[in-house]
């Protein structure tokens, strides 16, 4: 609790009967200590507190977690307060140990199937001194080409292989990016020359997500005939599902176009945390690599959000203060989630599905006619989170 910033601190006072009644009411189910005390100390003194707040670095020294790395002699190999650093630090070491364990020839420069035959799941051998070593053989993607290397868990591979996977059916079996360009008509075109988006870039996140989509109809391949099976279905379906969401990417940036020039005539001062809020909404919905992010079947709600937005603006004047209240309800929960992702140091597949959550809470809070997917509520997000 010493950790908690000086205005936080102020309003837990008497401090020392705080954190008595807090600890009391820890929940072990939460994934953190600081989750279960953050949420502790609000449920007690009703001051928000969130996990955030806490900083280990304003605890003495005395009292932060201290780590020594030893190798099997017991020769310190690594030190320090951060336990992600020190992993980060370690993992080419280890890679490099687990690789030379096990009976599997890492190779570079693979771009066809046929270079790699068959990929084991998993590879087991026993270590000089009687220990079980597990691998797990996976594809990298490299840009033009992919790696065959081995990792030390299932999760990993499996997210290294769909990537890997999919860069060599996009090598193997995707359209070009001039045949879907060709697919888009005039307007369409004229719509994305006029915004930053280089329209030659948004193909190719089309296309991308169109493998992807492909993809996520089959299993992994770890062979060359599953693999092939999926490659037949890329080189059928892909062209038109790019197609498609090449024309509706190009839609959602003629409507975000149109909402960016709405808010640059939005002037009065009393509008400008309006104008602010919805133009940073605005860009992290259309910022570089949206379509890579949304995937297919989210795109269409990407376009949902943007009218929301325009929505939104169109029943401003009505009552300024209502927006800013409504303000009020949905950024909290933004800021939730931003402390999750920083906890996490990455967006795992929860936390995608939780800020999408976040955006229909935006639209059944700001845009609710436009339509909502779903049931949402802060409390349902809160427990999405609370549950990690």
């Amino acid at each position: 609790v010493r950790s908690l910033p000086k205005d936080v601190r102020r309003e837990l006072i008497p401090m020392t009967e705080t954190a008595a009644a807090a600890a009391e009411r820890l929940d072990t189910s939460l994934p953190t200590l600081v989750e279960a005390l953050a949420a502790a100390l609000t449920e007690v003194s009703g001051v928000s507190v969130r996990p955030g707040d806490f900083s280990a670095e304003r605890l003495p020294t005395h009292l932060r977690l201290h780590i020594v790395v030893v190798d099997d002699q017991g020769q310190v190999v690594d030190a320090g307060d951060d336990l992600e650093a020190i992993r980060r630090r370690q993992a080419g070491e280890a890679r490099t140990a687990l690789a030379s364990a096990v009976p599997v020839e890492e190779r570079r420069d693979i771009v066809r199937w046929d270079d790699i035959g068959h990929i084991d799941r998993v590879v087991e051998t026993t270590s000089p001194s009687g220990n079980v070593v597990r691998a797990f053989p996976t594809l990298l993607d490299r840009g033009d080409r992919v790696t065959l290397r081995v990792v030390d868990n299932e999760s990993l591979q499996r997210r290294a292989m769909r990537g890997g996977v999919r860069r060599l059916l996009l090598m193997a079996a995707a359209p070009t990016v001039g045949k879907v360009e060709r697919t888009l008509d005039q307007s369409a075109k004229l719509a994305v020359a006029a915004s930053p988006v280089l329209l030659a870039d948004l193909t190719a996140e089309c296309i991308d997500a169109a493998v992807d989509a492909v993809l996520a109809r089959y299993e992994l391949p770890w062979d060359e005939a599953a693999f092939t099976t999926i490659e037949r279905a890329v080189r059928d379906d892909a062209p038109q599902l790019a197609a498609d969401a090449l024309a509706e990417a190009a839609d959602v940036i003629a409507a975000a176009e149109r909402v960016r020039a709405r808010l640059s005539s939005l002037t009065a001062e009393a509008l400008q945390p309006t104008v602010a809020d919805a133009r940073a909404h605005l860009d992290r919905l259309i910022a570089s690599g949206f379509v890579a992010r949304s995937g297919l079947d989210r795109l269409p709600d990407v376009h949902r959000y943007v009218r929301g937005i325009e929505y939104r603006l169109d029943h401003l004047a009505g009552d300024v203060p209502r927006d800013q209240r409504r303000m009020a309800e949905v950024r909290p929960i933004e800021r939730e989630l931003a402390d999750a992702i920083d906890r996490a140091g990455r967006v795992d597949d929860d936390l995608r599905e939780i800020a999408w959550l976040v955006e229909e809470l935006r639209m059944s809070v700001f845009a609710q006619p436009v339509g909502v997917r779903g049931s949402v509520s802060p409390k349902r997000i809160r427990t999405a989170l609370n549950r990690r």
